[in-house]
């Protein structure tokens, strides 16, 4: 028993020698000499990318990249250091005592030598390279060994995003204009007396300067024209749509993107496809009816007219004159526009006799005049001098028509914008006496009063049959008349 006692003995103080030759700091474990203490330990830096390998040198664990600090210790030509105590190891030729970078100056500062002397001055946006090692950046400044005290210096990573809050000039360090900074645009840079020194990305250094009364620390909305076709994303980075060379749209600048809204969804467009654009966009602050809507025109609510489309009456003073097509086209306009940032675009005349906007109104870049037309909500009523696209109305109109889309499927006549405040039904009250047909193999036929089948034709919108005023409106709507 006494004899395994003593071996007993024996394992402990063979165990306390080992331990007493571990080093341990900051979870750092050093097995390799006895000799190396907390004290010995230097920090270093990874100058270019290197494989980190175990304390063997023969497998490889992992890759140390460019600046990555390293604590531990040089041993002939290797540094060793420990993560999750374990020992690594990378050659001395890809590691430095001091990591070089460059800075910029945040305001002017004494530039001091070794022996804390002044020695001259850095000013504001001046850059210098050296590294950083306490509380200063060390550097040369006139061939002599210098120092900066880090509170007055700036890496580029620590840029911070700013936005443009309206148009101003971009000036160099000396005050000359250099280029222009348009509202809404986003810069990196940072604070100096009455100057923010900017650059377009945080890891470049700032060179030139705008005013801070510029300048807004939150996203700034504005409008933008697209420079070529571009993928719009959503901000899964999903592509969700296309935007094209001068299309327009309003929002914000953000990092690399710029965000805006495209069929009532959120979209990023990359900033590079993007410019500060000419067109203006206003606000739709209320739709009064299908044809008709109040725009917040240069800081004020106007009444505008849409040029070249009418549709059915929903607002009339004279309550005969309202329909229920009216207020489906007046829903229909509500749904697309109310709270909308639309452009206009103006013809021959801006302005009719009672002082109404008379414009072409454009959403998300499509004309919304036509999307009534094509859509079947609206018919083309032209107006000279205002005329500059009947033609592509007068089509748009016509296959619309052809198609039987919308309210021409719910009895909607040509010229006529009157009617019952009722939902459409196999009454004739005003209506046409031409009765439009289609039969069971879907040929559509009108019929005359007089006619063979004139009485046992019943019509029922809800097919797309219809009444006609004339022979020539039912021709032009595509119905054929009876052959008895």
């Amino acid at each position: 028993m006494r004899e395994k006692f003593n071996k007993f003995i024996s394992l402990l103080m063979v165990l306390g020698i080992l331990s007493s030759s571990l080093v341990t700091t900051n979870s750092l474990v050093l097995a390799e000499d006895v000799n190396i203490s907390s004290q010995d330990l230097v920090d270093v830096y990874v100058k270019t990318r290197v494989n980190v390998r175990d304390e063997t040198g023969k497998t490889i664990v992992r890759k140390a990249q460019v600046g990555e600090q390293l604590t531990g210790y040089q041993k002939g030509s290797y540094f060793y250091f420990s993560e999750a105590k374990s020992l690594y190891r990378v050659h001395t030729n890809f590691i430095t005592s001091h990591l070089n970078e460059n800075i910029i100056i945040r305001a002017n500062v004494n530039v001091r030598d070794m022996n804390n002397n002044i020695i001259g001055k850095a000013y504001a946006s001046n850059s210098l390279s050296g590294y950083v090692k306490g509380n200063y950046f060390y550097t040369t400044f006139n061939n002599r060994a210098a120092k900066i005290h880090i509170n007055f210096i700036i890496r580029p990573g620590q840029l911070k995003e700013i936005f443009i809050a309206n148009n101003v000039n971009i000036r160099d360090s000396s005050g000359k204009l250099v280029a222009k900074a348009h509202k809404g645009e986003s810069y990196y840079g940072f604070l100096s007396g009455n100057y923010y020194f900017i650059s377009d990305s945080k890891n470049s250094l700032p060179i030139n300067k705008v005013h801070k009364n510029f300048v807004s620390h939150e996203p700034v909305k504005t409008t933008i024209a697209v420079k070529s076709r571009v993928n719009l994303r959503n901000e899964s980075n999903k592509v969700v749509g296309k935007a094209y060379q001068n299309n327009v749209f309003s929002g914000y600048y953000q990092g690399n993107y710029f965000h805006t809204n495209f069929n009532n969804q959120k979209v990023k467009i990359h900033k590079n496809f993007v410019q500060a654009s000419k067109t203006q966009l206003y606000r739709v602050v209320r739709v009064v009816d299908g044809d008709t809507i109040i725009v917040n025109f240069k800081g004020k609510d106007e009444r505008l007219r849409l040029i070249g489309v009418d549709t059915p009456e929903s607002v009339h003073p004279d309550k005969s004159k309202n329909s229920y097509l009216g207020v489906k086209a007046s829903n229909f306009t509500k749904n697309k526009l109310t709270g909308k940032h639309v452009s206009l675009e103006f013809d021959v005349q801006a302005r009719d006799h009672y002082g109404r906007l008379l414009a072409y109104v454009y959403l998300d870049n499509v004309m919304f005049n036509k999307t009534l037309l094509r859509s079947g909500y609206a018919q083309v009523a032209t107006y000279p001098p205002n005329v500059k696209y009947t033609k592509d109305f007068l089509d748009l109109e016509r296959e619309a028509r052809n198609k039987n889309v919308g309210l021409w499927s719910q009895g909607m006549a040509l010229n006529n914008s009157g009617g019952s405040s009722l939902p459409p039904s196999s009454s004739q009250a005003g209506k046409g006496k031409i009765k439009g047909n289609i039969n069971s193999k879907g040929e559509k036929i009108y019929h005359l009063p007089g006619g063979a089948y004139y009485n046992k034709t019943k019509i029922d919108t809800s097919k797309g049959e219809r009444w006609f005023n004339t022979e020539k409106e039912a021709r032009a709507a595509g119905w054929r008349k009876s052959k008895r």
